[in-house]
């Protein structure tokens, strides 16, 4: 079965690393704030919700993968999440620096 597992290993890696960097894209967009609070607002974020649905997306193929395939293949596969994670933080804008960065010293 390995003409399952390898494309929903393939696939959950590019799930996991979109769903990492639209995350992180959402987090950093209201960095006010900590703790329970901003858990709430990350809660009511359709960016930070979206990217909960591709973990959930990610995971249903990760699951499918193991069951088809040999841990052996199925894990090295999920390597592709990091340069997935980055072509996606650099299509959603880049990283931002924040002003106080960006003056010489």
């Amino acid at each position: 079965m390995l003409v399952v597992a390898v494309p929903c290993a393939v696939l959950a890696a590019c799930a996991y690393g979109a769903a990492t960097a639209v995350e992180h894209r959402a987090a950093c967009a209201d960095p006010a704030g900590r703790g329970l609070r901003r858990v709430l607002r990350l809660a009511r974020n359709r960016r930070w919700l979206a990217g909960l649905a591709l973990d959930a997306t990610a995971v249903a193929l990760h699951v499918t993968a193991l069951a088809t395939g040999p841990v052996v293949l199925v894990q090295p596969c999920l390597v592709l999440a990091l340069p997935v994670s980055l072509v996606v933080a650099w299509r959603l804008g880049g990283p931002r620096r924040p002003p106080r960065c960006a003056r010489a010293p």
